[in-house]
């Protein structure tokens, strides 16, 4: 079964003491405003990857797939503050982390990219993570 690079990233947040929860503010998948979404919450999109590389043995065993996800900050406009912290907490969680099963885990940036304001005016941070495994 393949492993999924943003149920990962979900997993190491919900544990890092963040007070992120699964499927209450912290979620799969691109931002949303639907019923139930609070506007302080993060987001774990899977952004695909570079083609998979066999493993040494040209192409008989596992191979080699490097998965990527871009994870979304948002909060509230009066909440900026909180929010950056938020976002830089999350980056330090992930980068810090050691998940099992993972050749290599690594956040992309140093610190969250601040992308502006959405629609309802919430502030929104991004960065990227990638991990590799054998599959």
């Amino acid at each position: 079964m393949a492993t999924r690079i943003d149920s990962q990233v979900v997993s190491v947040l919900g544990a890092a003491g963040l007070s992120l929860t699964d499927a209450t503010n912290l979620f799969r998948g691109p931002p949303l405003d639907v019923g139930g979404v609070p506007d302080d919450c993060v987001f774990v999109t899977a952004t695909g990857g570079p083609a998979p590389q066999d493993y040494i043995d040209g192409g008989s065993g596992p191979t080699v797939k490097s998965k990527t996800a871009l994870v979304t900050i948002r909060a509230q406009f009066n909440n900026n503050q909180a929010g950056y912290a938020l976002a830089e907490n999350c980056l330090d969680a992930l980068h810090k982390s050691d998940p099992s099963g993972w050749i290599s885990f690594e956040v992309r940036e140093s610190a969250p990219n601040y992308i502006g304001v959405d629609e309802q005016s919430r502030h929104r941070w991004t960065f990227n993570v990638e991990g590799m495994i054998k599959e």
